[in-house]
């Protein structure tokens, strides 16, 4: 008889093994590169590099500890071994989890501490757990984290709407700057703790949590080398105003220095960088566009758009090559970001626009 348990046994050690040995990979390269391996004029944060290091790092000693106190540390005794090993995973995997993913917005220097507080009743429950040799201590620890799983991942969800709307109020550019890939990630680090706290029976769980370990070493990787560093101080308010920068000339400041200059074909231009050329400080200029119903970043690729229409004609017959030349002169690094804040403004696809405009 063919021996199918033997072939899942192997095949899931293989998976096992390459996760781990991917985390081990991932992990070095993240501390010794310092060149950026996806674009050169990226430059990604220093502290985000460091705490994704530690999270890699956490996974590999998690797919170290596990096999090493079930078949030689603590092989007969089950209660202590699944105890520390939970353990080790919540104190290290989960909180390098929480600090990379706050790390990853930049609008603010958010506290770590609290997620120390928040673990410290798990090492409570643990060591009563072993001492008193409950074997509910196991579920209380599962029910706690998920607890705080949960109450974490609405306060992320929280945190990412402020870091979305930070964003548009102060840049132009959003690409590498995208939240839906923080999304993304804490629902994949939510998927693998679902699988290894499922009560289904089988490997199926094992499998699913493997395969998406791999899937968010490959994302943390790319996030972390296509974030680019950004500036938390633009959230300080300027107190010094100049005289013209009252609330009533600012429309015509912008027209004179920003819209009749073509000032926002400047790559990367930031809110801080316009207030300053239009001679008035973030807090004005933000309260401003507030004031008109829409954003920073609206406004800018408005004029963008404009500027990129109004070149259009000159185009070599509507080709992508001459189209993305159009797009770098409009003021967009990337053909994407341009595609997209195109739809956005116009409605339609600017493929759709291209063709359109070249019939008439």
């Amino acid at each position: 008889m063919y021996d199918h348990s033997g072939l899942q046994d192997i095949l899931y050690m293989m998976l096992y093994s390459g996760a781990a040995l991917y985390a081990l990979i991932a992990c070095i390269y993240i501390l010794l590169r310092r060149s950026n391996a996806f674009s050169d004029s990226i430059d990604p944060p220093a502290n985000l590099r460091r705490w994704a290091a530690a999270f890699l790092a956490s996974i590999v000693l998690s797919h170290i500890w596990w096999p090493l106190l079930g078949t030689v540390v603590l092989r007969d005794n089950m209660l202590v071994r699944t105890i520390l090993a939970l353990m080790l995973d919540r104190l290290t995997f989960v909180p390098f989890m929480a600090i990379l993913l706050l790390r990853i917005l930049q609008d603010r220097k958010r506290p770590v501490w609290p997620v120390a507080i928040v673990l410290a009743p798990l090492v409570v429950i643990a060591t009563l757990g072993i001492i008193h040799k409950d074997f509910d201590s196991e579920l209380y620890i599962e029910y706690y984290t998920r607890i705080c799983g949960i109450v974490f991942v609405l306060y992320y969800v929280f945190a990412l709407w402020q870091y979305n709307r930070w964003l548009r109020d102060n840049y132009a550019d959003l690409q590498h700057k995208e939240v839906w890939k923080s999304f993304i990630l804490i629902s994949l680090v939510t998927g693998v703790f679902i699988a290894y706290t499922s009560r289904f029976g089988g490997m199926t769980p094992e499998y699913v949590a493997q395969i998406n370990t791999i899937i968010i070493l490959s994302f943390v990787i790319c996030r972390v080398e296509t974030l680019q560093t950004l500036d938390p101080g633009l959230q300080e308010e300027a107190v010094d105003v100049s005289p013209k920068g009252s609330r009533i000339d600012i429309g015509l400041l912008l027209e004179q220095y920003c819209e009749s200059s073509g000032l926002y074909l400047q790559h990367d231009i930031t809110l801080s960088q316009l207030a300053q050329a239009i001679g008035t400080n973030r807090t004005y200029l933000s309260q401003y566009f507030a004031q008109k119903g829409i954003t920073y970043n609206s406004y800018i690729n408005s004029l963008r758009i404009k500027h990129f229409i109004a070149l259009f004609p000159k185009a070599d017959a509507g080709s992508r090559a001459s189209l993305q030349e159009l797009a770098w002169q409009s003021g967009y690094r990337s053909y994407s970001t341009f595609s997209a804040n195109f739809k956005a403004m116009c409605g339609i696809n600017v493929s759709t626009w291209v063709r359109t405009a070249a019939n008439k």
